[in-house]
């Protein structure tokens, strides 16, 4: 188990001098953090054993300086690393029984593969049986037998990798930390060696804590993910759930599409500001506890069904049986007229918009449609076919199913 407790981190000009002196200046441990760049702010985790862990966060977040906190390659300002059930906070990088693979590998280019594999062995010094015996076993479960005597200027991507795995793992490491190690590669080889990474998690039943800006990759790889913003985590769990249901806006704009419509609230509803429309129904089917309280309502482009409509002789008609669609469908009844943008109320549209096609994304596996509507711009997603006999300029309907609807 890894444990993190009330860690804070600040880099830059900062008043030390004051730390313990004043207890006034020391409350709410701000006191380093006042002139200097505060990259961790009293963070706490705990990674369970055998656990796949994803530190997610965009660029600056400390997701990084907390990975080098817990390797022992930055000392805290404040706080406690248990590795093990075992205080290593000031302990050197090799006593934490820990093995870090870098984002480039780090792999030593004037020693063979076989040498890279038996470096911490050898540092360790164990006995010389002992470190063949471990190496012939690390060649074949990385799948380097016949490798072992190439320098690593002469392996690909792939193969460097495993090297680096190998390497980590050959010393028998409570937990493997790793940062960002597939970001220099191809998107082809990413996913391939994403692969590789879970069935090395699930033969060798290793704690991993792993490090990424990318959000596909850490809903692949993840048993949890906690999500961090301007040195704090923000939101943590499973993926599914993340994904799904996230707690907080800003889980919920950062791990993946989303569309958000922010708007003002009245009785029974959310209408865009400035506009006289309701655009959907706050309900207690959506995120029921907040929905009372609701600024703004998301959906995954996903979850968005579209209608298409058959074009008439004009805009405002294209559109007026789009809404009248989507109210149809919104409130089980059959299509029919409604005006440019839509009727929201009892018995009416709830949770339908009028729009027209601005534009379609072919991505392989499905269309990504961006659709203008009286609330903005919405992107949804249908399957490559059927956007195929879309156009641009075309009206649509859009419904927002209330189960799948978040409020915030």
């Amino acid at each position: 188990m890894i444990e993190v407790t009330g860690i804070s981190k600040t880099f830059g000009k900062a008043l030390a001098k004051n730390k313990g002196k004043d207890p006034a200046a020391d409350a709410g441990r701000d006191a380093t953090s006042r002139m200097g760049n505060a990259v961790l702010k009293d963070v706490d985790l705990s990674i369970a054993d055998g656990e796949f862990f994803c530190l997610l966060g965009p660029s600056g977040c400390g997701k990084t300086t907390l990975l080098r906190i817990i390797a022992g390659l930055e000392t805290p300002d404040h706080g406690a690393v248990k590795v093990g059930g075992r205080d290593v906070t000031q302990a050197p990088p090799h006593k934490r029984g820990c093995a870090l693979v870098f984002q480039n590998y780090a792999l030593w280019p004037h020693l063979t593969v076989g040498e890279n594999i038996t470096y911490g062995l050898e540092v360790q010094a164990r006995p010389p049986e002992e470190i063949r015996g471990i190496l012939a076993a690390s060649l074949m479960t990385y799948q380097l037998e016949g490798l072992d005597a190439r320098y690593p200027h002469e392996l690909s991507g792939g193969q460097q990798q495993r090297v680096a795995l190998a390497r980590a793992m050959a010393i028998g490491p409570h937990a493997v930390l790793m940062d960002e190690p597939l970001s220099n590669l191809d998107a082809a080889l990413r996913k391939t060696l994403r692969r590789e990474l879970l069935e090395f998690h699930r033969s060798a039943g290793s704690t991993i804590l792993y490090v990424t800006h990318d959000q596909e990759e850490a809903l692949a790889l993840s048993d949890r993910i906690a999500v961090m913003m301007d040195g704090r985590i923000v939101e943590l769990g499973k993926p599914a759930d993340l994904y799904a249901r996230p707690r907080t806006l800003e889980t919920a704009l950062f791990l993946g599409d989303m569309n958000v419509v922010q708007g003002e609230k009245v009785p029974g509803f959310l209408r865009k500001a400035g506009m006289g429309t309701a655009v959907a129904e706050v309900n207690a089917e959506g995120q029921g506890a907040r929905a009372a309280d609701a600024a703004a309502m998301c959906i995954r482009p996903e979850k968005v069904r579209v209608h298409p409509v058959a074009r008439t002789a004009g805009k405002a008609d294209d559109e007026g049986q789009a809404a009248g669609l989507a109210a149809g469908q919104s409130a089980g009844k059959g299509g029919g007229q409604g005006n440019t943008q839509g009727t929201y109320g009892a018995g009416a549209a709830a949770n339908a918009l009028a729009g027209t096609l601005a534009f379609t994304e072919f991505m392989g596996t499905h269309a990504n449609l961006g659709v203008d509507t009286s609330a903005g711009r919405i992107l949804a997603r249908m399957g490559t076919e059927e956007a195929a006999a879309l156009t641009a300029g075309q009206a649509l309907g859009l419904e927002f199913p209330a189960e799948h609807l978040l409020w915030y």
